[in-house]
This record gives structure tokens, C-alpha cells and sequence, in this order.
């Protein structure tokens, strides 16, 4: 089985009996006789923040609840799809690493 997981935090899950993958430069591709998926690598932002959150084991889907009210999702921050305001900084750093420093995790 191969499991991926998706902007928006959905899983995935492809058979790998009935799909194949492979590396074509950069890109990872998945192909069947149907389905043809290409995905691109990411540059990760605030690699320490993403470090932050897979120490604590957090989901992207509970970071989500904590930050709703701002109406940006964790993924697309840390991918640079979204910038993270600064009251939106604060607030995360208050609720779920209130020992890191905002230089730490913004860096």
C-alpha cells in the first residue's frame, strides 16, 4: 500500500498491486492504465516549526482547529503556499509551543 497524504491533510491509499511509481527528476510519478498522477517536491518553510510539530506528534488537522480563526491551513504555510500573519504566529506558538522562542520557530 502506498499512503499520501494530501494538502488538506486527506490520506490517500493507493494499491500498489494495481499502480505503479517511479522517479522522473525532481517529480514522483504514480501511473496505472487509468490514472495518472504527478507530484511535485515541495521546499519546506519554517523547517523548524515542521520539526516542532512531528517531535509532539501533531497533526496538521489538529493544528488546523487551533489556527481556524484565522482561516489559513498548516500545510500551506509550511509549504509557502500561504504566509502566516503575525497574531497568527503568536497565537499557534501560544497554544502549542509555549517554550520556543518566535525566532526559533519562524526562522
Amino acid at each position: 500500500m502506498l499512503v499520501l497524504i494530501t494538502k488538506r491533510g486527506m490520506n490517500i491509499t493507493l494499491d500498489i498491486n494495481k499502480f505503479f511509481a517511479y522517479g522522473q527528476g525532481e517529480d514522483f510519478i504514480i501511473c496505472s492504465c487509468n490514472t495518472y498522477i504527478s507530484i511535485q517536491p515541495i521546499s519546506p518553510k519554517y523547517p523548524n516549526l515542521r520539526a516542532e510539530i512531528e517531535r509532539h506528534n501533531l497533526s496538521y488537522r489538529l493544528i488546523d482547529t487551533v489556527i481556524e480563526h484565522e482561516g489559513v491551513h498548516i500545510q500551506d504555510i509550511l509549504i509557502g503556499n500561504e504566509e502566516i500573519n503575525l497574531s497568527t504566529a503568536i497565537y499557534l506558538r501560544d497554544k502549542l509551543f509555549p517554550n520556543k522562542t518566535m525566532e526559533y520557530l519562524f526562522a
